[in-house]
């Protein structure tokens, strides 16, 4: 049992190392890039089912395409803050005069993201960064512990709004500075890909048991 235990570690580690070969860059929103309406469905875009089809890594970047002045792009420093699109918990991070930026994912936790233009009408989305190396270290040393559950996603579909819905900030809507100067770290408190993880143990339980009939 516990070389089987051992062998499932391994495969593990290698698994991840695999993986930590070099950073993704990934289009939000793919070739609709960041917009309120997909171009090609004619309906509001659906951003979270997006990032959560993903397994996001640190060190993975995010381009945001976007028309140049009728978009912009926020960051939060909680999930709260995010959730309500309570722009005085979020750091502007484009001011959406450039038509695309880069946010490179820094370290292992939650970022959320929104457009303060059309963040009601749930232009927003929330992802989990995992930090590979971080899991290979905890792997290693035997710590297996099932860290604490994650705040819930943003709802992967909303109703679709009409045209009369789409609000953009008012004068009075709290607009924090362009690009400061410490952007909000992902949740210390966030836990790891745990259902990532658990595939690969499945797929490593599948070779240990093959091994035991060698």
């Amino acid at each position: 049992m516990a070389n089987a235990n051992r062998l499932i570690a391994f495969c593990l580690v290698l698994c991840l190392v695999a993986q930590t070969a070099q950073a993704t860059t990934y289009f939000v929103g793919g070739e609709s890039g960041w917009a309120f309406m997909n171009t090609s469905s004619g309906l509001p875009s659906d951003y979270q089912a997006w990032a959560d089809s993903i397994t996001f890594m640190k060190d993975d970047v995010l381009v945001f395409n976007y028309t140049a002045g009728e978009d912009n792009l926020y960051i939060f420093d909680t999930y709260e803050g995010w959730m309500a699109c309570n722009f005085s918990r979020g750091y502007m991070l484009d001011n959406g005069t450039a038509g695309s930026s880069e946010w490179v994912l820094n370290g292992e936790g939650h970022y959320e993201f929104a457009s303060a233009m059309f963040c009601h009408q749930n232009q927003k989305f929330s992802l989990y960064a995992v930090d590979t190396q971080l899991l290979i270290t905890q792997l290693t040393n035997g710590e297996t512990d099932v860290p604490p559950q994650s705040p819930e996603s943003a709802p992967s579909s909303a109703p679709s709004p009409t045209s009369s819905d789409v609000k953009a900030p008012t004068a009075d809507s709290p607009i924090p500075p362009l690009k400061p100067e410490s952007p909000p770290s992902p949740s210390a408190s966030a836990p790891m890909m745990v259902a990532h993880v658990l595939m690969v143990v499945v797929a490593c339980t599948t070779i240990s048991a093959f091994n035991s009939f060698l």
